[in-house]
């Protein structure tokens, strides 16, 4: 952990870049008052990955195999891919190490 006396509660969760922010569901909840000076809980878009105290909340890191079980095999991004919360990340896939990735639909795992 690092500290963040120094921080807003947007910079401590890393939200305000590209499509990472608040209009795409990912949002910082100052608590403070409950569990301290500092503390700070960042949340990811939807229920697609739990909420991080004092850390960003990312959907590619925080949700174990997303896009599927081979990381050598699939990658996973996110970004605003549509109107929905779930509609947050893209995975890429491909069947072999010596294919290329094919992107596949946002929220769709490979497999």
């Amino acid at each position: 952990m690092w500290s963040r006396s120094d921080q807003s509660c947007p910079d401590a969760c890393n939200i305000p870049f590209t499509s990472i922010n608040q209009d795409n569901g990912y949002n910082c909840i100052d608590v403070g008052s409950i569990l301290g000076p500092g503390a700070f809980i960042c949340e990811c878009p939807g229920d697609l990955a739990p909420g991080e105290l004092n850390a960003p909340c990312r959907i590619c890191n925080n949700v174990t195999n997303i896009c599927g079980p081979n990381p050598a095999l699939h990658r996973c991004t996110e970004g605003d891919f549509g109107p929905l919360p779930t509609d947050k990340f893209a995975c890429f896939c491909r069947s072999s190490t010596s294919d290329r990735f094919i992107s596949t639909i946002p929220e769709q795992r490979c497999g």
